[in-house]
């Protein structure tokens, strides 16, 4: 999924217009959303629906990315019914841990840039003061 994506790291589905309002690929996704007449999803890259994750939207780039599947080679993981139905709660489970990460990284609304840059800081550093502490408690057990 993250190959179609265009994603090596979970962080790299951050890009700038993500936290734009108004953009030309926002506004096809909310068009097809209420009507389906304007152009779908597709693979080159996948593209999901941030704003409306249980929507049209990506429930047709799951069906693409089963077809994908199955021309991989990947076609005996979603033979049965219940393959796809595992598949697509892996699918939209990851499409909610994504949406997310893209939550916390999102801008709050009287929040200038300086102070936006300041808070992912502290953020990552209280992140990497937990992880070492476990870290540290897993060394000193093995010794």
């Amino acid at each position: 999924m993250n190959q179609l994506m265009q994603i090596k790291h979970d962080k790299d589905v951050l890009t700038d217009e993500l936290f734009e309002l108004n953009t030309p690929n926002k506004r096809m996704k909310a068009s097809y959303e209420k009507d389906q007449c304007s152009p779908g999803p597709n693979l080159n890259p996948m593209s999901p629906n941030w704003d409306e994750i249980d929507g049209n939207w990506n429930e047709e780039l799951f069906q693409l990315f089963i077809a994908h599947c199955k021309d991989d080679g990947d076609g005996d993981k979603v033979e049965t019914d219940e393959d796809q139905y595992d598949i697509h709660e892996m699918f939209m489970d990851r499409l909610q841990r994504l949406k997310g990460l893209i939550n916390r990284c999102r801008p709050k609304d009287d929040e200038g840039q300086e102070a936006f840059t300041e808070r992912l800081i502290l953020r990552q550093k209280r992140e990497l003061q937990r992880q070492r502490i476990h870290s540290r408690r897993g060394e000193v057990s093995r010794k």
